[in-house]
């Protein structure tokens, strides 16, 4: 006859009062997660565990993936922005860090209204892939929203030095134009911008 999880449980904590390796309390908190989040529904007492487990290995490749899931679940966002950070800061390849940043960026700008978190992530992943498109437009626009205006001419003049498409270029150049005209009062830059539309 199995155990039910509360006795299961309760028998899995006595057990970590009785260890000192690390190992073996790595191990036991992993079980001790699982158990809570899967048969227990208690998702704090599962986030806790992992927690603990990273208290001894930050690196824990499982437990940061596990707490990442469980964070959202409870709608902890600014402890998964501290745990995608931890996250970022061991990945391998730019894919990756890619990846995490744009998670960190949109996680930023929509659920924690941190715009100048957001702006960073964003930067960071253009840094690891110059041309990323949802990157520059999600500069573009925060630098827009929070009236960033000389980092917006930076950002957009950037892009077009990466652009091809003429259409593309054109857009750009007149966006440089009117916010140099509008928001900064720099009718002569503004008219530099144009002038470049029809070399």
């Amino acid at each position: 006859m199995t155990q039910d999880p509360d006795a299961r449980l309760a028998a899995l904590q006595q057990r970590k009062l009785e260890l000192t390796s690390s190992f073996e309390l790595i191990k036991l908190n992993h079980e001790i997660a699982s158990l809570a989040r899967d048969e227990l529904m208690d998702l704090e007492l599962a986030a806790d565990a992992l927690r603990e487990i990273l208290d001894l290995d930050p690196a824990d490749a499982r437990a940061l993936s596990e707490l990442s899931a469980l964070l959202r679940q409870l709608a902890d966002f600014h402890g998964l922005m501290e745990i995608l950070a931890q996250r970022e800061m061991l990945c391998d390849t730019d894919d990756e860090r890619v990846a995490l940043n744009l998670e960190i960026a949109t996680l930023a700008d929509e659920l924690l209204d941190d715009k100048d978190r957001a702006i960073d992530a964003l930067r960071q992943v253009l840094l690891f892939s110059p041309t990323h498109a949802r990157a520059w437009e999600g500069l573009e626009r925060l630098y827009t929203v929070t009236e960033r205006w000389s980092d917006l001419v930076e950002l957009l003049e950037l892009r077009v030095a990466f652009v091809s498409d003429v259409e593309e270029r054109t857009r750009l150049l007149e966006r440089l134009a009117a916010v140099c005209a509008s928001q900064l009062e720099d009718d002569a830059r503004a008219a530099s911008y144009l002038a470049r539309i029809k070399e």
